[in-house]
């Protein structure tokens, strides 16, 4: 039995619109789809929407049903009831959120609103079967009393990237039935469906709505305004004591009645509930991060499965799949999905490389990464220590991982190659090849051309998984040579790469320079399966890590004693991406920054372990409800930025969690 997992939104939060705004909340369908918005029933980002529909899974998306208002009228007194607002230049109106009382996450998010007499509480699933969205709304209150409930619908019919502009190429139109409505947008486009037993609809307030404004576009320096059009308003009538549910989809879906819809939503409590089947007695905050990490899984067009790297604009990444794999599928146990993501990388391994994203538009995928298929290497390893399948390391990942070593020994595209002294080489200009890879037009923020850190400890790694593969598959010669080339890389390591000024790494050498700044990337070093530093080579290096990098949020990516370090994350995306790595914050880092604390201090650092991790937790109840974000400003007091939901940092804390599972808690 799964114990509770709810999660409140603090007391002090409700009459505050902008600390009720900076909440928001997320459902997904499994293949790039997702419906979120805030807690204030605002929308702050243009990516915030009721339905928002993947065309080419998981990417293509667009936005069909912008915004679903909530008014509640009570036909007695004559009383209405906004539950939403919005924000237009220079005012919010109408002021719905005043009327919250409680909000957080369950299953999936809800609302707990105070009229008159009565509680609405409103909740929504995504319900993965019928790909479609559910809302269901009960009444709690005097008896024998009915309200009507009246849903005003916002139509877009545009890509999320975008906003949209009032035009009199808008279909708008509604094909209205007792039991639901079609809602159409342009030409070409999917209709939306909302259906509802007993809806009843009027047309005769309909139009363009202009001047939506999006505060977080306008912090982010984008265009901030929107225009949105409404064919009119249905209602519904809701009796106390009685739930009442809708469900938004395409109209290529079967339609539901009443009866079944209520039941498709029990069976996605019921998925949910299997899936915290591992997690049965963890607390609310893991439970949700469970939760939130099948949000990334999802399938790509064809046979091809994969994971999102975060929400709301990310597609699928190598880099990221491939970290935050062990996390949101090994320690479930769920070793199919795993093989499932694996098999489909392999199948686009190119030149030794993995690809670094799948665009949103177009089919050709981008390979400008040198470390992606290298983590790959580590994946297929940690897939195969828990799942033992040994057929499909010998029939597929094997081969796999000899071609991208054969690839990188003999040198592919951007430079990348082993020099004479087995170390890897990596870069050309222009090019951004680690994860610290921000680029603006021509500028690239953090070239890191040369020999980085991170990249040799993966190629160590690569060698030695190698060296174990070959012995799996009874090629003792294949062994020898893998690990006597790792010997030749650990060797070179230790002599080049060690800064004699602080006892650290350095975090690229080359044959001019060696970079000396203090950024997170030598954990790698320590926390990887095959450590390339002994446990008293890597003290120092987990000192100087604690002492400039560490925080409540995750390490920041430069040390704060270095020139270019930008203390936050905001402004224009010259400013955003010109910080992104120059000492903002990344959660997903705890990862390698615990699994190096228990590797150089064992029964010491568990505990140290578990103390920060108490910390690290309390923001699953921040910014996106239930999961974790992607970027914190790199100075105190850390405000949350980037994607409000991001697979590896929720996939690492999950990982995390699972090898301390008997101490944690």
């Amino acid at each position: 039995m799964v114990e509770s997992l709810r999660l409140e939104l603090p007391e002090e939060v409700y009459q505050s619109i902008e600390a009720l705004q900076s909440a928001e909340w997320l459902e997904t369908f499994g293949d790039g789809s997702y419906a979120s918005g805030t807690y204030a029933g605002l929308n702050t980002r243009k990516y915030h929407g009721v339905f928002n529909i993947s065309r080419r899974a998981p990417v293509e998306r667009i936005v069909l049903l912008s915004r679903l208002e909530e008014t509640v009228f009570d036909p007695t007194t004559g009383e209405s009831y906004p539950l939403f607002s919005n924000q237009f230049p220079g005012i919010t109106t109408p002021e719905g959120y005043k009327l919250l009382r409680k909000a957080g996450k369950e299953w999936g998010p809800f609302f707990e609103y105070q009229i008159g007499d009565f509680t609405l509480v409103k909740r929504i699933l995504a319900l993965k079967e019928t790909k479609s969205l559910a809302i269901s709304y009960q009444l709690i209150g005097p008896s024998d009393k009915s309200l009507e409930l009246k849903l005003r619908p916002f139509v877009s019919g545009r890509d999320i990237h975008s906003l949209s502009k009032s035009n009199k190429f808008i279909n708008g139109t509604v094909e209205a039935y007792h039991d639901h409505l079609i809602l159409s947008t342009y030409d070409g486009l999917p209709k939306c469906r909302i259906s509802a037993k007993d809806i009843v609809f009027d047309e005769t307030d309909k139009g363009w709505y202009l001047n939506f404004t999006y505060l977080e576009e306008k912090a982010r320096g984008f265009e901030a305004q929107e225009d949105l059009y409404t064919p009119g308003v249905s209602t519904l009538s809701i009796t106390t004591g009685q739930t009442i549910y809708i469900t938004i989809d395409e109209c290529n879906k079967e339609l539901l009645n009443s009866e079944d819809r209520e039941k498709s939503w029990h069976r996605e409590v019921d998925r949910r509930r299997q899936l915290l089947s591992s997690y049965e007695h963890a607390p609310a905050t893991i439970q949700q991060l469970a939760l939130s990490a099948d949000q990334f899984l999802v399938s790509r067009t064809g046979k091809h499965h994969t994971i999102i790297a975060g929400y709301h604009w990310f597609a699928d990444w190598g880099r990221d799949t491939m970290i935050a794999l062990p996390g949101l599928c090994l320690v479930n146990k769920e070793y199919a999905k795993a093989k499932a993501i694996l098999e489909t990388f392999s199948d686009f391994i190119y030149k030794g490389m993995l690809p670094n994203r799948f665009p949103d538009q177009g089919d050709e995928p981008e390979y400008n990464t040198v470390d992606a298929a290298l983590w790959y290497v580590v994946a297929v390893y940690q897939y195969w220590k828990k799942s033992k399948d040994t057929e499909s390391l010998s029939r597929t990942f094997y081969p796999a991982i000899q071609s991208i070593r054969e690839a990188y020994l003999n040198g592919t595209a951007y430079n990348i190659h082993a020099d004479k002294d087995h170390l890897m080489f990596a870069g050309s200009t222009g090019v951004q090849l680690t994860w610290m890879d921000a680029k603006i037009g021509d500028w690239v923020v953090t070239p890191r051309i040369g020999k980085p850190v991170e990249i040799n400890a993966l190629w160590y790694n690569c060698h030695k998984i190698l060296t174990e593969m070959a012995l799996i598959v009874g090629n003792t010669k294949d062994a020898i040579t893998y690990n006597e080339y790792a010997d030749g890389i650990s060797k070179s390591f230790k002599a080049k790469f060690n800064n004699p000024v602080n006892g650290t790494l350095y975090d690229v050498i080359n044959e001019t320079t060696n970079d000396a700044a203090v950024r997170p990337n030598m954990l790698l070093a320590l926390s990887l399966p095959f450590p390339i530093l002994s446990v008293e080579e890597g003290k120092q290096v987990l000192n100087v890590v604690e002492e400039q990098l560490l925080t409540n949020r995750g390490l920041r990516s430069l040390s704060p004693l270095h020139l270019d370090y930008k203390k936050e994350y905001r402004g224009d995306i010259l400013s955003r991406d010109g910080a992104y790595h120059q000492g903002t914050v990344w959660a997903w880092l705890l990862g390698p920054y615990y699994d190096a604390c228990l590797y150089i201090r064992g029964e010491e650092g568990k505990a140290q372990v578990l103390k920060h991790f108490h910390k690290v937790l309390q923001h699953v109840c921040e910014a996106g409800i239930g999961s974790y974000s992607e970027i914190f400003d790199g100075s105190a007091p850390h405000k949350a930025n980037g994607c409000i939901s991001q697979a590896w940092s929720v996939s690492e804390l999950l990982r995390v969690y699972k090898r301390l599972e008997d101490d944690v808690f």
